[in-house]
């Protein structure tokens, strides 16, 4: 009990620590607020990795206002408020703003959203960004450097002590619920490609839910490819707390994977212009679930799964289209990324989270870019589609600063450029045709979905 609570004791001692702006780096020379919050997650590991903390969850004590309940209620509290804890969004933006030498801009009118202009200035900044990375050092290979420098006795992957730090970004309005959606690396530690652990911070954040006691659950999107040697191991370790009797009732687990030859159409899928031959191997796909990535969380029957996706592909050929015979590849990339949106929109539909996670193995490009690109694309599908200055700069925010603060880079230009052309086809396709649009897809989801749908920050 000694080492436990003298574990806690260095936990919140530099958890306030880290919170002291006598720390920032503005204002002191010596140790700083981020050193301070890195202490934090390392005594936080040692507690919920502990003996002690372990002897505790398997052997509770009968009395719940017991001193040694409390203390691992806090520590679960802790572990849930790490993983949806939200960036400072002005702070974020002001690192992309300085290094493009641009001035946030305040108090800007509502404005109507041009199908081409925006989409097309973010290409623009993307490139400028690059070339202005370029006048400087390598950060990606000092940022391996450092690691490799801090872990000399633990040289494990491991995201969430290599300052990839997962993060809200986000509410989404549905129905009568709302849920937070969020952006996070991949909660595994791994000494080698082909095993995986789930990280006890984790474990901790859903044991939170269950002290908790109303119902919440998490929907954890997986964007990682279950299909590839390099990325199975840590996707097995996911799909397996959906079978875990101590967790599943407060996590639903979907694969939507973003890395196969067919999402990318390379290798055989190329050349397969068909629209109608390619919609089939498109819902084939779907139908054939864990053979080609795709995994659905309990309770969604897979007949109804197939039903929607069928419906789904029609409407999204038709609609965004023009039911063309012949899609190009640069057609058939956005036709998969549209579906995969009202996909999602699908499963939070039919799960009522209370939380999304948009998952992938560092959360520096798939997991940021997709979770902007969802932002987005709720935002054009709700009636409020009106665009402020700050809702622009909110968008660059989630595109751009996790590559620049996790790998010291631009975000990945493929995962980027290919989402704002998904954004681009969508924005068009409904210029003038929104209402009747979304009526043609309301009969696939609850009844009103999209009156209600809504997305704020």
């Amino acid at each position: 009990d000694g080492l436990l609570v003298r574990d806690m004791h260095k936990v919140l001692m530099s958890l306030l620590l880290a919170s002291n702006a006598r720390h920032l780096i503005a204002n002191s020379s010596g140790k700083n607020c981020q050193s301070y919050f890195i202490d934090f997650q390392t005594y936080l590991r040692e507690i919920v990795e502990h003996v002690d903390y372990k002897s505790l969850i398997d052997n509770p004590p009968d009395d719940p206002d017991h001193f040694l309940h409390a203390t691992s209620t806090m520590i679960h509290s802790l572990c849930f408020h790490y993983l949806i804890h939200q960036i400072e969004y002005s702070s974020s933006y002001e690192l992309f703003a300085r290094i493009m030498e641009h001035t946030p801009k305040a108090g800007a009118q509502d404005s109507h959203l041009n199908p081409l202009s925006f989409w097309n200035e973010l290409i623009e900044e993307h490139e400028a960004l690059y070339t202005e990375l370029k006048h400087f050092p390598s950060g990606p290979l000092f940022k391996v450097l450092d690691i490799l420098k801090d872990q000399e006795e633990n040289l494990a992957f491991d995201p969430y002590l290599d300052q990839s730090r997962p993060s809200l970004l986000y509410h989404m309005h549905y129905k009568q619920e709302e849920a937070g959606c969020l952006r996070f690396p991949c909660p595994t530690k791994q000494y080698f490609i082909d095993k995986a652990d789930l990280l006890e911070e984790f474990k901790a954040t859903l044991r939170h839910l269950a002290d908790r006691r109303q119902d919440e659950k998490i929907l954890m999107i997986n964007l990682q490819d279950r299909t590839s040697w390099q990325e199975f191991a840590r996707c097995k370790v996911l799909e397996d707390i959906k079978m875990d009797a101590e967790f599943q009732h407060y996590m639903q687990y979907t694969n939507l994977p973003k890395n196969t030859a067919y999402y990318l159409q390379s290798d055989i899928y190329v050349t397969n212009n068909d629209a109608k031959d390619f919609k089939d191997v498109l819902l084939e796909q779907v139908s054939s679930g864990s053979e080609c990535g795709f995994i659905f969380p309990n309770g969604v029957e897979k007949r109804d799964l197939n039903s929607f996706a069928n419906s789904c592909i029609n409407l999204i050929h038709e609609h965004f289209f023009g039911n063309k015979q012949l899609l190009s590849r640069k057609n058939r990339l956005d036709f998969i990324e549209i579906f995969y949106q009202f996909f999602m929109l699908k499963m939070i539909d039919q799960i009522s989270p209370n939380w999304v996670g948009f998952v992938c193995k560092d959360g520096a490009d798939v997991s940021s870019v997709q979770s902007g690109g969802f932002y987005a694309f709720i935002k054009m599908m709700s009636k409020q589609n009106q665009w402020t200055q700050e809702d622009k700069d909110f968008l660059r925010t989630m595109f751009f600063t996790p590559a620049l603060l996790i790998r010291e880079r631009v975000v990945d230009i493929q995962r980027f450029s290919r989402t704002i052309s998904m954004l681009s086809v969508v924005m068009g396709g409904l210029e003038g045709k929104k209402e009747s649009i979304v009526s043609a897809f309301n009969p696939l989801f609850s009844e009103k979905f999209f009156d209600r749908l809504d997305v704020k920050k």
